[in-house]
């Protein structure tokens, strides 16, 4: 899909992609803190 994607929009897809790499890495707590902030 490269050249499919306006930059910003692709940088938007890569940044998903390594939230949920790094919310595999870590447990629950982490992501949840710092992913998802106001819903603890």
């Amino acid at each position: 899909m490269t050249g499919e994607l306006d930059p910003g929009a692709r940088l938007l897809e890569d940044s998903s992609g390594l939230t949920r790499a790094l919310a595999g890495q870590f447990d629950g707590p982490f992501f949840y803190r710092y992913g998802r902030p106001g819903e603890l």
